[in-house]
């Protein structure tokens, strides 16, 4: 059966029906989310009105991105405004938004994703205000839909070896993220361009699994959660759009990890309100109305309480909005997530998330052992995160600058940020020199976790994970990452939910003596006691203690976050702020690193 056997004919088709837009009227009164929602989209939409229109500009040279993503916020800001409000203002506006952009001379298909994302927008707002079109109009905007970004995606499809295209059969987020758009754009205009959308949707369709399948078996995502957003929030997309537009979504919607991958975001996001960054990604918290979709696709009430209580408001909130949520009891996050583990690790993505309650002050642990050679993962072999009374004191680093000379080359294990003495881990025996030189030779100062050519052969392995009312554990073997160096490197945690208490557990052992370094960076403020055995941290009036119980004589130093050689890469980010915690072993064969972190209250 060919796809567009079931297409729905009239417009809008895409995403948001109008039996939809009619109950979200019906709900629009006081203190309901729909009506929270509208507010913020008509509000968006009203500043919209007095903007200028978007221009072509590739700020970094590279990317139109930037350009393509407000596109997208425009479309749904007035889009929306304009279907549940009914005002023709927000309409005309978006059409003229639309006109703009498809008289763009291209839409960037060098970076694909640029193409995408603007197909994405273009598709929704074509779709939404068909109505509002004259012929001319609707012919222009169809034209540039086929023209830059229907017809550069089935050249993709065909030349998906050529290094640039390999979206079409990658694992990573872009899989996703493009492929969604090209549905969008292609289910948008297929009524009208039957033929160029059938084909699409067969390439589009086939190629989503590749990256789908990353979610099995427990919707983990091996990118982080900033980039589980872009993963999630266009698969829901491509399943909403493909629902709305042909009645089914070619059973993707029913692939393993899929139901459950809105639980990695929930366990991924600390009590302090701040995500596990682990690999390219930020700590701070964003809008996530994927969450909204998939509380009512799968059933799963926690998601949307997730999403109301923790993320940021979007424009996409009111689009999958739903009536279920109007009873949700405001939302509560603590009722949503009565009886719920407090306690998972992620497998195959290889990450655990430990907390002493669901409380904004509990203790809250998540640690990465995950594997080194994929997309957007740094040498971050066993470095976690921790937080207590609502502060995060073990932090991650946020990604550095993209468009740093060398950052998605072979040189991006020579920024700090991506190296293992940038992370909360270990370092073994740090060559200090220079960096070409090192790098050059296999050395990039750092333990073998961190050489590039290692790729995918470095993999830890879960030995332990553990979990009752009184605590939690789990400890890898990390070793795989520091061998020749170390033949041995396990790491174990330990989480007391009553006492509020995290134990961390090193075993190292070597062939030969070796200078260990175990790092952990915060913004707190650090204070040394009892000749540098233990450590208070203190972050907005909340303290935590820090304290070294093996191996004997060891003590703590603060050091800066920067390199051994202190030089920074070219283009790469300050780090003013953070410091990090360091506990320094010289010349050790076997030995056993125990820190005890625990609250005052």
């Amino acid at each position: 059966m060919a796809y567009l056997d079931t297409l729905k004919m009239d417009h809008p088709r895409l995403m948001l029906h109008e039996e939809r837009v009619d109950r979200m009227r019906h709900w629009l009164r006081p203190k309901t989310f729909v009506q929270r929602w509208y507010a913020y989209v008509k509000k968006e939409a009203d500043e919209l009105l007095e903007s200028d229109l978007l221009v072509y500009e590739l700020p970094d040279g590279l990317r139109l991105l930037d350009v393509s993503r407000e596109m997208v916020r425009r479309v749904y800001a007035l889009g929306l405004a304009y279907r549940v409000g009914g005002e023709r203002k927000y309409g005309e506006r978006l059409v003229a938004e639309l006109l703009q952009v498809c008289g763009f001379v291209d839409w960037n298909p060098r970076h694909f994703l640029d193409v995408a994302e603007m197909l994405h927008g273009v598709g929704v707002g074509y779709d939404w205000v068909y109505g509002l079109l004259c012929e001319k109009e609707e012919r222009l905007i169809r034209a540039a839909i086929i023209e830059k970004g229907l017809r550069p995606a089935l050249w993709c499809y065909e030349h998906g070896d050529e290094l640039e295209n390999r979206w079409t059969r990658d694992i990573n987020n872009w899989n996703q993220v493009c492929n969604t758009g090209i549905v969008i754009g292609a289910l948008a205009v297929a009524d009208k361009e039957g033929e160029v959308a059938e084909r699409v949707l067969e390439r589009a369709v086939s190629a989503l699994p590749i990256s789908l399948k990353q979610f099995e078996p427990d919707g983990g995502w091996f990118e982080g959660p900033i980039y589980w957003r872009f993963a999630s929030e266009y698969t829901c997309h491509f399943l909403a759009a493909m629902n709305s537009a042909l009645g089914h979504d070619g059973g993707l919607g029913e692939l393993p990890g899929l139901s459950e991958t809105g639980t990695f975001l929930v366990y991924m996001t600390g009590p302090s309100g701040k995500y596990f960054n682990f690999a390219d990604g930020h700590e701070e918290l964003i809008g996530t109305p994927q969450m909204l979709y998939m509380a009512e696709r799968y059933g799963q009430q926690m998601y949307a309480a997730h999403h109301i209580q923790k993320g940021e408001m979007s424009e996409t909130d009111l689009m999958y909005w739903h009536e279920g949520l109007e009873k949700l009891n405001g939302g509560r996050y603590e009722e949503a997530m009565r009886g719920v583990d407090l306690d998972k690790v992620f497998e195959p993505c290889n990450v655990v998330s430990m907390r002493s309650s669901w409380e904004d002050d509990a203790m809250y642990v998540g640690m990465s052992f995950s594997n080194n050679g994929l997309s957007h993962t740094h040498l971050d072999m066993g470095s976690f995160v921790l937080d207590y009374g609502g502060e995060r004191f073990a932090t991650e680093l946020n990604a550095d600058d993209y468009n740093a000379p060398g950052f998605f080359t072979k040189e991006r294990y020579c920024f700090y940020r991506n190296r293992a003495e940038g992370h909360n881990t270990l370092v073994v025996d740090p060559v200090v020199g220079d960096l070409e030189r090192d790098r050059d030779d296999g050395g990039i100062m750092e333990p073998d976790q961190n050489l590039p050519e290692r790729g995918t052969s470095m993999k830890a392995e879960l030995m332990e994970f553990k979990a009752d009312d009184e605590r939690c554990a789990v400890k890898v073997d990390l070793s795989a990452g520091y061998e020749p160096r170390l033949k041995r490197f396990e790491r174990k945690m330990r989480l007391e939910r009553k006492a509020k208490e995290v134990v961390v557990t090193d075993w190292v052992e070597s062939d030969e003596s070796s200078d260990v370094y175990w790092f952990m960076h915060t913004e707190a403020e650090v204070v040394l006691h009892h000749e540098g055995r233990r450590a208070i941290l203190r972050r907005n009036g909340v303290n935590l203690v820090a304290e070294v119980l093996k191996p004997d004589g060891a003590v703590f130093h603060v050091r800066k976050a920067e390199g051994f050689d202190q030089n920074r890469t070219r283009g790469e980010k300050s780090n003013e702020g953070y410091r990090k915690l360091a506990v320094l072993l010289k010349t050790v064969m076997r030995e056993q690193v125990v820190v005890r972190f625990r609250g005052i209250e």
